[in-house]
C-alpha cells in the first residue's frame, strides 16, 4: 500500500483523473457531480461509486445557535431563522442534489425518530410536556417546505410573524426590538467556503427582513477558537453520532459542557430535559430502551429549534480506477478497500490497454 497526501483538493482531483493513485473518496459535492465524466468513466475504466453504508449518518454541517446569545434565547427567534433557510435551494444549487434532506441527529438508523413519539419515548417525555414544545408530542419533524426556487413569500411571511411575537419588528427596512430599538444582526462563521455557502439563501432572505448578517470563513485556529469562547451568533460542525452514543452526546450537548473549553457543545445548550434524555441513552440496559431515549431526544433538540439541521450523507462517495476484485456485499460501515479488495490482474491488463487507447484517441 502507498498513501499520497495532497494539501490542494484541486491537485489531488486531478492527479486521481491522471492515474497518479487508483482509490478516493470524493471530498466535495460539486466534484462529485461535475468532474468525474472525462472519457475514462465513459469507457468504463474509472468508477464513480455511490456506495450506501450502514453506519449513522446524522447530520452534515448543521447550523447551530449560540444560546448564550440573548436574543437567540426565543424559541420563535430560532423557528423564524429555521423558516428563512431553504434547504431545497442550497441542496440544489450549492451541493448539486448530493444531500439528504437533514430531519435527524440519528439518520439512518433506528435511533431516529419517525412518526409521532411510541409509548416508550412517551414514558420519557411525559412528565416535562409543560417544558417542550407542543409539536415534540403532535408532529413528526420535517424541515420547512420549499419549491427550491426563488424567494418564497409564504415562509418570509412566516418569519416576520414569529418575530413579531417575539418582540421584534421591521421599522424603516431594519428589523428592531419593539422595547429598545435595538437591531437584530447576526454574525455567522465557518471554517471553510463551502460552510459560508450553505448560509446564502438564509443571508438572502434575512436581508430582506432587514437583519444586518455577516458571514466570514476563518482559517482553522480562528475558527476553533471563536468555536470554544462563543464569538459567534450562528456556526456550522458535523454531527455523526455513533452505534453506542452515549457519553458522546453529553459532550455535544449536555449542560455540563456548556462553555467548557475542549468540549463541543458550542451552542451552550443548557436543558434539563436534554440532560435527562442524554443520561436515558447512557443507562439504556437494552436496544428497546436506547432507541426509545434516543428518538424522544431527537425531538426534542429539533423542535427546539437548536440547530437547522442541513442535510444528512445518503452515501459514501467512492471513485477508483477498475483494478481490484471485490466481495460483494450489502451495506457495511465503511469501504474496505484496503483491507478487502485485490488486485486483479486482468482488469488492470484491461485498465492499462484501455487508457492506452484513449490516449491514441481510439
Amino acid at each position: 500500500l502507498k498513501f499520497v497526501y495532497f494539501r490542494d483538493d484541486r491537485v489531488m482531483m486531478e492527479a486521481h483523473r491522471g492515474d497518479v493513485y487508483d482509490v478516493a473518496h470524493a471530498r466535495i459535492a460539486k466534484d462529485w457531480a461535475t468532474n468525474y465524466e472525462f472519457p475514462a468513466v465513459k469507457a468504463g475504466l474509472f468508477i464513480r461509486e455511490l456506495k450506501p453504508m450502514s453506519r449513522v449518518e446524522g447530520l452534515w454541517w448543521p447550523v447551530f445557535w449560540n444560546m448564550d446569545q440573548p436574543k437567540l434565547q426565543d424559541i420563535r427567534v430560532r423557528e423564524a431563522l429555521q423558516v428563512l433557510f431553504d434547504f431545497s435551494w442550497t441542496n440544489r444549487v450549492v451541493f448539486h442534489g448530493y444531500y439528504a434532506m437533514g430531519v435527524s441527529f440519528f439518520q439512518n438508523s433506528p435511533m431516529a425518530h419517525s412518526g409521532l413519539p411510541g409509548e416508550k419515548e412517551l414514558e420519557l417525555l411525559e412528565p416535562f410536556r409543560d417544558q417542550l414544545p407542543p409539536r415534540v408530542f403532535t408532529e413528526e419533524y420535517r424541515q420547512p417546505p420549499s419549491t427550491g426556487f426563488g424567494p418564497q413569500r409564504a415562509k418570509i411571511e412566516r418569519a416576520l410573524k414569529l418575530f413579531q411575537e417575539a418582540g421584534w419588528e421591521l421599522q424603516d427596512g431594519a428589523m428592531r426590538s419593539v422595547e429598545t430599538g435595538e437591531r437584530f444582526t447576526l454574525r455567522l462563521i465557518g471554517m471553510s467556503h463551502t460552510s459560508i455557502q450553505q448560509y446564502l439563501t438564509l443571508v438572502q432572505n434575512l436581508s430582506r427582513i432587514g437583519i444586518e448578517t455577516t458571514s466570514r470563513k476563518s482559517d482553522i485556529t480562528e475558527w476553533l477558537h471563536r468555536s470554544r469562547t462563543g464569538k459567534f451568533d450562528g456556526n456550522s460542525f458535523s454531527r455523526i453520532p455513533s452505534h453506542l452514543p452515549g457519553l458522546q452526546l453529553r459532550n455535544w450537548f449536555g449542560s455540563a459542557a456548556a462553555g467548557q473549553d475542549f468540549a463541543l457543545n458550542w451552542s451552550r445548550i443548557r436543558d434539563p430535559v436534554v440532560d435527562y434524555l442524554i443520561n436515558k441513552t447512557i443507562a439504556a440496559k437494552t436496544a428497546e430502551d436506547l432507541y426509545a431515549a434516543t428518538r424522544a431526544l431527537d425531538r426534542v433538540l429539533l423542535w427546539s429549534f437548536y440547530f437547522i439541521p442541513i442535510g444528512s450523507q445518503p452515501g459514501y462517495r467512492l471513485v477508483y480506477w477498475d483494478r481490484f476484485g471485490q466481495v460483494k456485499t450489502g451495506p457495511l460501515l465503511r469501504v474496505p478497500f484496503m483491507d478487502a479488495w485485490w488486485w486483479d490482474e486482468e482488469k488492470a491488463r484491461h485498465v492499462e490497454e484501455g487508457i492506452a487507447k484513449l490516449q491514441l484517441g481510439g
